[in-house]
């Protein structure tokens, strides 16, 4: 990716990304910061789509329980890549 500082918009400090290769899946990224944290995401798709992600409450290294990320299939499900029993 190629990251470059962009002009300061909205009360935020943007970031411009962009992909180095014509493969990747979005055209241009657009990150907005307050201060260190992440406030705003605006990605362009390759058809020229724009989605705009807000970000509030979030917190930096959180300390997670490990069943946060447990996932169980309901009965008769197939999930591809894992082996039956």
């Amino acid at each position: 990716f190629t990251v470059t500082a962009a002009k300061d918009r909205d009360g935020l400090q943007w970031v411009d990304v962009r992909p180095k290769s014509a493969a990747a899946d979005f055209a241009r990224a657009e990150l907005g910061f307050n201060g260190v944290q992440l406030a705003r995401m605006q990605v362009s798709d390759k058809l020229g789509q724009q989605t705009t992600l807000r970000f509030s409450g979030s917190q930096r290294n959180p300390v997670l329980k490990g069943d946060v990320f447990a996932f169980t299939p309901p009965a008769g499900v197939d999930v591809i890549g894992t082996p039956r029993p």
